[in-house]
């Protein structure tokens, strides 16, 4: 992996495997996700049309090394302007600031589309999650005990919150 980065705009036809790969393995080996099942590659048209804006970051070689999105909050129309957001790096690429590039990126792509605050919903023993939304600015906004249950145990979820 080259040591320079660029972040841009996702393509479904371009970076739909690698998006899709990093996602299946999160779904299959941690609690970064409460997906429990790797999703098929049709999954990935659905993905694209409900995140917007879906942003990669990629080396000088154009090399995958991880990607952001936002989707909606909630469905209900009084939510137009909260955004979910996701972010995962992969890792052989982490602890080099990927994550935080395309943190920031994020909520620069979500001011222009009328984003008024984004959300992190983070499982609790994700610390390395966390302390990327504190520096970012994010802030502790609650905790729902024992909301999800993946690997034979209860999960915690934290949600962190910044107004952009």
């Amino acid at each position: 992996m080259s040591t320079a980065m660029r972040i841009v705009s996702a393509d479904c036809e371009r970076h739909a495997g690698a998006i899709l790969a990093l996602l299946n393995d999160a779904a299959l080996h941690t609690t970064w996700t409460y997906d429990c099942d790797a999703r098929p590659d049709s999954y990935m048209h659905e993905y694209f049309d409900a995140h917007d804006p879906i942003l990669v970051a990629e080396d000088d070689d154009g090399a995958f090394l991880g990607f952001a999105s936002c989707g909606a909050f909630r469905p209900h129309q009084g939510y137009l302007h909260a955004g979910e957001h996701s972010l995962y790096v992969k890792s052989d690429a982490r602890r080099k600031g990927v994550g935080t590039a395309l943190l920031l990126r994020l909520e620069d792509e979500c001011r222009a589309r009328g984003i008024h605050t984004l959300i992190g919903v983070i499982d609790s023993d994700n610390a390395p999650s966390i302390a990327l939304h504190g520096k970012c600015g994010y802030r502790y906004a609650g905790t729902l005990h024992e909301a999800g249950r993946k690997f034979g145990r209860w999960l915690t979820v934290v949600y962190y919150q910044k107004i952009l």
